[in-house]
């Protein structure tokens, strides 16, 4: 039987090790690598039938990490481990490319599943969030639904600025990280501010305590 070779991708090296031991328990599936993100040399030549972001894989957000992957295996699915918990960024980051979604609560057993919808050429997303999508299809009302819709109302580049924000970094420091001017800092400052309904700055982070793991795949 031939072999489906997965590459590995993901900051911390304990989880890809991890993932490579109950991955290569399966005889039909082996990995290939395990790199830190998408920039590694030793990814060069490599012809993956599956690529594995296990948590962050770079200094870009989530969706920008799709994106950069898909571009470098333009033929190979990518499939989110560890990512968080919240149907909004599950959409952006199936928007954004990505093939299977699943959290860190999802079992061995049902990464083994998304694995085969995707050699039959499926998308698959975990049980966890088809549940949260349930639960907010049934409940429109509940204010955490409400904050996670407003999320859903962010362009990819007002949430990786988002990320910077959360991390401390001022308006300065991400015109020269993103190389754009700040100005337009400030713009999508100010448009974040208005669709989440937020005064400040400050309100803003704070807001964000609410949405810590959301933020996470930011």
């Amino acid at each position: 039987m031939k072999k489906f070779n997965i590459i590995l991708m993901g900051e911390h090296r304990l989880i890809r090790e991890a993932c490579a031991s109950l991955l290569n328990e399966k005889d039909e599936l082996s990995v290939l690598a395990s790199v830190s993100n998408y920039t590694d040399s030793s990814l060069t030549g490599l012809s993956p039938d599956l690529v594995i972001v296990a948590g962050n894989a770079g200094n870009v957000h989530g969706p920008d990490q799709v994106c950069f992957i898909n571009r470098l295996f333009p033929r190979t699915p990518v499939m989110g481990l560890f990512m968080s918990p919240h149907v909004a960024i599950a959409r952006k980051m199936i928007q954004a490319g990505m093939k299977a979604y699943l959290t860190s609560d999802s079992s061995i057993v049902e990464v083994f599943a998304a694995i085969d919808q995707l050699r039959e050429n499926k998308t698959y997303v975990c049980d966890e969030i088809k549940d949260l999508l349930s639960k907010q299809l049934a409940n429109d009302n509940n204010p955490e639904n409400n904050t996670l819709d407003k999320f859903q109302l962010l362009s990819s580049r007002e949430l990786q600025i988002i990320g910077f924000v959360r991390n401390g970094a001022t308006s300065k420091d991400i015109a020269s990280e993103l190389n754009i001017t700040f100005r337009t800092v400030e713009s999508h400052r100010h448009n974040i501010l208005k669709k989440l309904q937020i005064r400040n700055s400050t309100s803003l982070v704070n807001y964000m305590s609410f949405g810590d793991g959301l933020m996470s795949a930011v």
